[in-house]
């Protein structure tokens, strides 16, 4: 999975800048979603809590939370797969290694991937700002 992250960040960086512009200019308080709110949620929502200068380990900690969570829907999932190695492809994609979080937001400047994707620098001074508590909603 971790490479799965570093791949998704690489092919779809504006997508995520485009998520994170979003964002910063909506009105009101916005939700991040996808299909399972783990990997691309997961990623955006790493983005930009690291711009907030969120901590690496507390945003590993909060994203290892997902597994535990979504383990009861995977089940019946994994179970319902045709053979054994649908299964452990299943299983794989589905379980993210301890650390591999951290491991991709370590080896990213958060602030500089997503201008070189497309996000300006003043909607990324202001989702920064709102998350500190410092501006208010909308532009």
């Amino acid at each position: 999975m971790q490479d799965a992250y570093a791949g998704m960040l690489e092919h779809f960086a504006p997508q995520f800048a485009g998520a994170v512009t979003t964002i910063a200019r909506a009105d009101a308080p916005v939700v991040v979603h996808c299909a399972a709110g783990r990997d691309r949620t997961g990623l955006t929502s790493g983005l930009v809590l690291r711009l907030a200068g969120v901590e690496i380990e507390a945003i590993a900690e909060d994203h290892a939370r997902s597994d535990m969570y979504l383990a009861p829907w995977w089940q019946p999932w994994h179970d319902d797969a045709a053979d054994e190695a649908e299964r452990e492809r299943r299983m794989r994609v589905t379980t993210m290694p301890d650390g591999a979080m951290a491991d991709v937001l370590a080896g990213l400047d958060a602030r500089a991937y997503l201008e070189k994707a497309g996000a300006s620098p003043q909607d990324l001074d202001t989702i920064v700002l709102r998350l500190r508590g410092e501006a208010p909603h909308g532009r």
